[in-house]
């Protein structure tokens, strides 16, 4: 069964971001108290993220159709594709996918990834790219709208991301051990960004969606000409 990871990129940028959270959590418990001999009290329950908003009935019933069609239960799982099988099952699941783009994005005619020396790739490695397209530039249009102030569509995109996220079209091939929203990642990436700390989110999907020419120019037309400068900070895009 293909069981794809996110890029290393986008694991080492989420892990950092825990790994600051996690220091920055330690640093700020207080020391133990002397124990007594009156019962302790119950410790809180620690906070979880809460549950996103789920889809509507058609595009669940596009979802199920979607999943049947590319996932690697459906029996082709020892189906084995070269680059242009990729690039091919891209756009078969380009044109199918059954979560909308931002307003105004459009989907590229490839991957833009380079394969090297691989010569065989699973069946499922072009829908899993489709799945990490539609995700940077739905991260990519919260981020941008947050810049300039809209909080309803900030809000519709970082809704849209969730329900993605926790739908099997992520967790049919990308980290299916973690389906919903009960991962590390959702934790702290996507929900962080929902409570207005974009750091990660950032870090993690929009920088490097930008920063790949073919998807930058799409977002640019749609006009979410996000610009970040040399240091990975956001500056206004240049008229």
């Amino acid at each position: 069964m293909l069981a794809l990871k996110r890029t290393a990129a986008i694991a080492t940028a989420a892990l950092a971001v825990a790994a600051l959270g996690a220091c920055s959590s330690a640093s700020s418990v207080a020391p133990a108290a002397t124990p007594v001999a009156s019962a302790a009290p119950t410790a809180p329950a620690a906070p979880t993220a809460a549950a996103p908003p789920g889809l509507s009935a058609e595009t669940e019933a596009a979802v199920a159709e979607y999943v049947d069609r590319f996932s690697s239960e459906t029996g082709t799982d020892s189906v084995w594709l070269d680059a242009a099988g990729v690039e091919d099952e891209f756009r078969e699941a380009a044109a199918a996918f059954p979560l909308a783009l931002p307003d105004g994005y459009s989907w590229p005619t490839s991957t833009g990834q380079e394969y090297g020396n691989a010569a065989q790739w699973e069946h499922g490695t072009g829908a899993v790219q489709a799945y990490f397209f539609w995700e940077g530039a739905t991260a990519t249009a919260a981020y941008a709208a947050h810049e300039r102030g809209d909080g309803g569509a900030v809000s519709a995109h970082l809704e849209s991301l969730a329900a993605g996220y926790a739908s099997p079209v992520r967790s049919m091939l990308v980290d299916p051990e973690q389906p919903g929203t009960d991962s590390g990642y959702y934790r702290a990436v996507i929900a962080p960004a929902i409570d207005g700390d974009w750091e990660a989110l950032i870090r993690a999907q929009v920088e490097p969606f930008i920063e790949n020419p073919v998807y930058g120019a799409i977002a640019a037309q749609a006009g979410d000409d996000v610009d970040f400068g040399s240091e990975g900070f956001a500056t206004p895009a240049a008229p």
